[in-house]
């Protein structure tokens, strides 16, 4: 059966420890993967590993880089829900892996990944939500070290040098790709979410970029669930106005994934905007209506032209009553049909007003105003 290849995990730990020394990673784990499939630790072969134990770059092996560390064969712990081992760099005869210790010891790289070969695979889930199968025997192959960002504080341009780093000392790198790969990761410098008492709050940018007394709350959204955005002139680009964060206020119901979805489904909230756009999105801002609200809003019109159009029906049969004399019961008749009609739609309306949607209209219309 054909290599296959899993992610795992430096294990955590609050001491960075010095160059050279042996860092502990967590090869593989009793948990449902990416692929939703589990792997048993205890059924991992390691023999033949043991005999040749080296940690290799993104898996490569030997086009144009040898092994950059070792994984001590007696430090392997091997339990039903995980297998951890210690793995020393070779930070004395390659600058290369006395980089990547650096970038492990960081933070900047906490991820390695495994090559195995399944040997023994069933189709029974063994945990909750496990939708693939389980590898219940298999061998391990070689383990590596691999370019998956793993620092939240770490920025496009630290990862740029590493690129540049790498070049330097002779190591190809898939820059192009890497950069596309985890496009997500490398957000502007200072973004992020956040959470208050108050509000939920996506910071576009670092505050530190802006002109100081440049900010201004700007709405985006006025009707309820409200949106708001802070906005200001950036040190660069002093003659735009610019999202410095998006807030998601808790008063109107917002949850953090809900704002989440919202940014992810309003892309261009994102853009700088001059003076005028500002002016003209104040004033704009709120006239969106959803479909199901336009649809309320049409029929409460329709009905109240239907009702104006009686009254003013009625008004007229009055005047022409007085202004003839007329007082035969036929007319009064008529005018009682009329009025009993005008209360059925009068009654049609409450209806609306019962089921509290003309507030909701009403103060649409103000905010349309």
């Amino acid at each position: 059966m054909a290599e296959i290849f899993k992610l795992c995990n430096k294990v955590a730990s609050d001491k960075r420890g010095e160059p050279g020394e042996p860092i502990r990673f967590r090869l593989t784990e009793r948990r449902v993967d990416r692929d939703s499939e589990v792997i048993e630790p205890k059924g991992v072969r390691l023999k033949e590993f043991k005999k040749n134990p080296v940690v290799l770059w993104g898996h490569n092996r030997g086009e144009y880089k040898p092994a950059i560390a070792k994984i001590l064969p007696e430090t392997f712990e091997i339990t039903e829900e995980y297998i951890d081992a210690d793995l020393v760099f070779d930070i004395t005869n390659d600058p290369f892996a006395a980089m990547i210790d650096g970038k492990v010891r960081d933070g900047f790289l906490n991820t390695g990944s495994i090559g195995f070969r399944p040997i023994t695979i069933s189709r029974e889930a063994v945990l909750p939500d496990q939708q693939g199968a389980t590898i219940k025997e298999s061998e391990l192959f070689e383990f590596s070290i691999v370019n998956v960002p793993a620092n939240p504080g770490a920025t496009r341009k630290d990862y740029e040098k590493f690129f540049d780093d790498c070049e330097s000392l002779g190591v190809k790198t898939d820059r192009d790709e890497f950069f596309t790969k985890y496009a997500e990761f490398f957000k502007p410098e200072g973004s992020g979410w956040d959470e208050t008492d108050e509000m939920f709050r996506y910071r576009v940018r670092n505050p530190d970029l802006f002109i100081e007394g440049s900010f201004r709350t700007v709405p985006i959204k006025k009707d309820k669930p409200r949106v708001n955005s802070v906005m200001g002139k950036l040190k660069d680009k002093p003659d735009t106005m610019t999202i410095q964060n998006i807030m998601f206020p808790k008063s109107d119901d917002w949850t953090l994934p809900q704002a989440k979805a919202w940014i992810k489904e309003h892309p261009e909230v994102k853009k700088d905007h001059t003076d005028e756009e500002i002016k003209e999105l104040e004033e704009k801002v709120g006239q969106v209506i959803s479909a199901a609200n336009r649809q309320i809003i049409h029929s409460c019109l329709d009905e109240m032209s239907k009702v104006t159009k009686s009254i003013k029906s009625l008004s007229d049969s009055l005047k022409n009553l007085l202004m003839a004399g007329q007082q035969q019961q036929e007319s009064v008749d008529e005018m009682v049909e009329k009025f009993r009609k005008i209360r059925q739609q009068i009654d049609d309306i409450a209806i609306i007003d019962n089921d509290k949607r003309i507030e909701s209209i009403m103060r649409r219309i103000q905010n349309l105003t």
